[in-house]
């Protein structure tokens, strides 16, 4: 027994051998009347500690790998917040560090990439990421109107908007992948079916939304209940919809068929349709009702100057409810933090604070701006992560957060200077793994003026 306690458990034959020694020669030839039981219990309990250290390990390495991907995450989100300082100022990125303090959704860390690529400001940035579109689709009106104006009649079918409700955009699929979306909303068509519409709002242009959706919709299958796959077991329909906000235009496919090779015979398997798209920035081809509320929000985005903007809002706000109090002032805060900043940042902000009852609304919305900043600056601080986890699991979690923040870093220099520039510096990054070297290349992403100088400048210093 004293031995066993000690022999590796990967040394299992070598105990079977010795077991097998015991119960051919030694008891019978020096203890005959011994009870086999005895030893029998013994390799019992040497079966079962095998099962229990597998058991143990197992878990300690998932226990390290969740930590040190947690440490390569807090990396990423430091190395964002360096680069917002550096391209807006030290307060951008102090406020960076607030909205993502809680954030370990890669997706949501590369937007916050993407974005600080594209924004024109501190205050867009910002904006954008705590949501100010957002706020929009929570409206059910609004969803409703969108529905109504954009989505053409032959995908909505009979569906009753009347029936819409919002439902959290978490989908939590099996062996513990989850994913948090923008928005979930639910309706109901005529019979009783429920058809599932996740929206997804988009700043920028993304050739990989087909995968993203496409993996979303299997973990928002799994995540929901026997129930709600009906009394037949046939699952719900699902739309989704995914908007264009950002300025540049959206060219991203919504079939991953569009990426293979033509007359690839497994074209087949991916072939189909994962999204609508709705972009902003393209004229519309069709004229939605004037009394729809996302027809507001699309004149607001593409006003040709900052008094039609004025103009616009204005009509709206002359027929939207007085009971639609927050989506007035949803898009204000959209107008304020987005539109502004990126299209007219030389407008007179008076024009728009004149709007309806303009010191009631400031007043209120300067309160709720000032509590905002007071939560933000006490969310920063430290980010402690466990300090269990066996070293192989931690080194895993770690190299596997290197390389979503050399991906994302990757990603920023394709945005900023081309796909070209990307794929160098992936080159140059690829077995890359101290942090401090990663940083200096996000600081040079921002600083550079072409690719060529990036990779120039990156391959000196190394």
């Amino acid at each position: 027994m004293a031995a066993f306690a000690w022999i590796g458990a990967d040394e299992r034959e070598l105990c079977a051998t010795l077991l097998d020694r015991v119960y051919a020669v030694v008891l019978p030839t020096c203890f005959p009347v011994a009870d086999k039981r005895e030893f029998e219990r013994l390799e019992d309990g040497v079966t079962l500690l095998e099962e229990r250290v597998r058991q143990w390990t197992q878990e300690w390495l998932q226990e390290g790998r969740a930590e040190g991907l947690e440490m390569g995450l807090e990396h990423e989100r430091g190395l964002l917040c360096r680069q917002a300082s550096r391209r807006f100022g030290a307060g951008a990125g102090e406020r960076l560090a607030a909205v993502l303090a809680e954030v370990s959704d890669p997706a949501r860390l590369e937007e916050a990439g993407d974005l600080i690529v594209d924004c024109a400001s501190g205050e867009e940035l910002i904006g954008r990421l705590k949501g100010a579109g957002r706020r929009l689709f929570r409206s059910r009106r609004f969803v409703a109107d969108l529905l109504r104006g954009f989505v053409p009649a032959e995908l909505l079918g009979e569906l009753d908007l009347s029936t819409l409700r919002g439902m959290p955009a978490e989908y939590l699929g099996r062996g513990g992948r989850r994913r948090v979306g923008d928005l979930l909303w639910v309706a109901d068509r005529p019979n009783g079916a429920r058809v599932l519409l996740p929206i997804e709002i988009q700043s920028a242009d993304d050739s990989r939304m087909a995968a993203r959706v496409m993996a979303e919709t299997g973990l928002l299958y799994e995540s929901l209940t026997r129930a709600a796959w009906g009394a037949g077991g046939d699952p719900p329909a699902v739309l989704p919809l995914v908007v264009h906000v950002g300025a540049g235009p959206w060219t991203a496919a919504d079939d991953l068929a569009a990426g293979m090779r033509p007359g690839d015979p497994l074209a087949e398997f991916l072939a189909g349709r994962r999204f609508f798209a709705l972009d902003l920035a393209a004229p519309g081809r069709d004229d939605p009702p004037e009394r729809n509320r996302m027809a507001v929000f699309v004149r607001v985005h593409r006003s040709p100057s900052a008094a039609a903007l004025a103009r616009e809002l204005a009509a709206a706000f002359a027929w939207i409810g007085g009971d639609e109090r927050e989506l007035r002032e949803a898009l204000l805060d959209w107008v304020y933090a987005v539109v502004l900043p990126t299209r007219f940042p030389e407008a007179d902000r008076r024009e728009f604070e004149r709007l309806e009852d303009e010191v009631t609304l400031l007043e209120e919305r300067v309160q709720r701006w000032t509590r905002e900043w007071l939560e933000e600056g006490r969310a920063e601080g430290l980010e402690v992560g466990r300090s269990e986890g066996l070293d192989r699991g931690l080194e895993r979690g770690r190299a596997e957060g290197l390389a979503h923040e050399r991906g994302l870093l990757c990603r920023q220099a394709s945005r900023r200077f081309g796909a070209g520039a990307g794929e160098r510096l992936a080159a140059v990054l690829a077995e890359v793994a101290d942090p401090a070297r990663l940083e200096e290349a996000g600081d040079l992403i921002v600083d550079c003026a072409s690719g060529e100088e990036l990779i120039g400048r990156l391959n000196g210093a190394g």
